[in-house]
């Protein structure tokens, strides 16, 4: 605990100019600040990427680079709309060099180079996807790929689960560990404080320099998407580790576990499903060691900063 105060007191691990709190306006008006871009409307408490109405396209991008290479970022969200069966699209969150461009995957552009977590609402195979929707997938490019909408990006997946986040208040809890090039999800259910772990996966290398942003679309379905807020966090404050200017600066984007991939992954020689289960759940451990101090370090930051927020008003 000694450890995880002394990094708070410093203000390292918590990086305010990526952030998104009300009132949300004041994050649009800063140098290198977010921008809004399509059918996005900025409100004091929510920033709306779409409305439940048909054909919209609607983004938010941050137009300073991230220059760390193990961070998480926060994002409470919030999918809702006036059908009850018939929805869609859904929302994306990038991590690209590219940014601000409006285009069809998600109200963002195909052929992206980064990564991209797609949270969508609607199967366009719905008769023959195993897969249950609403689902949430992680897309790797490097600029090659098509990201296929008929196959909902099966082809390109890198991994994902079903998760039902549509209705109600949900917080997405996106981090990357650059040091063993490992990602995960985790979604908070807001309403009811109950965590589900979405996927965890290693063989992910992501560069420095690249861009975050959030886009959703509608097409001849609809539904609101929702920001609710945005945090950011520098994890190599936690880790301790210090980097080369530019280090990671050239990195290509890619997994070796993603679908594209797997032909070759499979092909390994020397590695059986014992030793990669083995491998993948030592990682697994390390992570969640990770992620508790990291965790704890978050509430402590978060609660500590809402208490001298209180002491201001008294």
């Amino acid at each position: 605990i000694y450890f995880i105060q002394n990094l708070i007191v410093s203000d390292n691990l918590y990086v305010s100019e990526y952030a998104i709190r009300q009132p949300h306006h004041s994050a649009f008006m800063r140098p290198f600040a977010w921008s809004s871009h399509g059918s996005c409307i900025v409100s004091h408490d929510k920033v709306i990427l779409t409305s439940d109405t048909k054909s919209q396209k609607g983004s938010i991008w941050h137009s300073k680079p991230i220059e760390y290479h193990n961070w998480q970022i926060v994002v409470d969200f919030k999918v809702h709309g006036a059908a009850n069966s018939l929805y869609g699209d859904g929302f994306a969150f990038w991590y690209t060099k590219e940014h601000s461009n409006e285009g069809p995957v998600f109200g963002s552009k195909d052929y992206f180079r980064g990564l991209g977590i797609i949270f969508d609402t609607y199967s366009n195979l719905q008769e023959v996807n195993n897969f249950l929707h609403p689902y949430i997938s992680a897309q790797i490019n490097d600029g090659s790929v098509h990201y296929n909408q008929d196959t909902d990006g099966r082809n390109s997946e890198l991994s994902g689960c079903h998760y039902n986040f549509r209705l109600g208040s949900h917080s997405a809890i996106i981090t990357y560990y650059g040091f063993n090039s490992t990602l995960m999800l985790n979604i908070l259910n807001l309403e009811t404080n109950l965590m589900t772990f979405c996927f965890l996966t290693d063989g992910v290398e992501l560069p420095t320099g690249y861009h975050v942003g959030f886009s959703a679309a509608t097409g001849d379905l609809s539904d609101n998407h929702e920001i609710l807020s945005v945090e950011f966090y520098n994890l190599d404050a936690v880790l301790e580790l210090k980097y080369r200017p530019n280090e990671f600066h050239n990195i290509i984007p890619k997994a070796s576990h993603s679908k594209l991939h797997n032909k070759e992954y499979k092909g390994a020689k020397g590695k059986s499903s014992f030793w990669v289960f083995v491998r993948r759940f030592s990682i697994f451990l390390l992570l969640l060691s990770i992620s508790a101090i990291v965790l704890t370090a978050v509430f402590y930051f978060l609660n500590k900063r809402e208490k001298q927020r209180r002491k201001r008003f008294y």
